[in-house]
């Protein structure tokens, strides 16, 4: 609905207009809900979405918006975040969280990689392409089409050599995977300190490859549970 009059008037009534117009088409409830629920949460007391096509839509909404940003390098600096990927991470942890979804972001993470990779790739073939019909266009003499032909096919062969794709892929899941799965550490950090965790629990089982929020939360609590125990006061005196 973000095309619509409606919401270039009213731009507080994204999703909610999306919700009416799929309604009035006559969609299912649950995908016209999942239309207006995608966007949540925009904030901290916002609600999170509880129904499973909202809950998937919206997870696979921001985690594209998050590796696309990553994958052209475009990252949170500081107190600047003009795109507001630190909510779109805190979005998806509360998402997970507060529905008890179980969730492996390594492999989502890398899919969504590939994704990204494979968009990119058919852009840089059809840019030579699109350089040539518009020169054509304007009546440049471009070359005969034997010369398009080998344009073609050597953009193609490029494209589609196997062992460069699997190369290129390596090379950036090595980085903007476990990068991207740190920045998810530090923003469920913030968010367990502000639900009242202690710090020191959460550095203590989170590791650079804890992948499954909703497990890192559960550790968080029975250990912060076991340490209130007889027997986790006595480890603790003894340490």
């Amino acid at each position: 609905d973000l095309t619509t009059e409606v919401v270039g008037e009213f731009p507080e009534l994204q999703g909610a207009m999306g919700r009416k117009y799929a309604l009035l088409q006559g969609d299912h409830k649950s995908v016209a809900r999942a239309i207006e629920e995608h966007y949540k949460p925009q904030g901290p007391s916002d609600r999170v979405p509880n129904d499973p096509i909202s809950i998937a839509i919206a997870l696979a909404d921001k985690l594209d918006m998050l590796v696309g940003f990553w994958s052209i390098d475009e990252k949170p600096t500081g107190s600047k975040d003009p795109y507001a990927l630190r909510r779109a991470a805190l979005g998806v942890i509360r998402v997970l969280i507060e529905n008890g979804s179980s969730l492996r972001l390594t492999k989502i993470l890398q899919e969504q990689w590939m994704n990204w990779s494979h968009t990119r790739s058919a852009a840089e073939f059809a840019r030579p392409l699109e350089t040539i019909a518009s020169a054509k266009k304007a009546g440049f003499d471009v070359g005969d089409p034997q010369d398009e032909k080998s344009v073609i096919t050597t953009i193609a062969a490029q494209m589609f050599d196997k062992n460069s794709i699997e190369q290129d892929l390596d090379l950036h899941m090595g980085v903007i995977v476990p990068d991207l799965l740190s920045f998810f550490h530090d923003r469920l950090k913030v968010y367990l300190r502000d639900q009242g965790a202690r710090h020191d629990l959460i550095d203590a089982v989170i590791t650079p490859r804890s992948d499954d929020l909703l497990q890192i939360v559960r550790r968080v609590e029975a250990l912060g549970s076991f340490l209130d125990t007889e027997d986790g006061k006595n480890l603790l005196a003894g340490t």
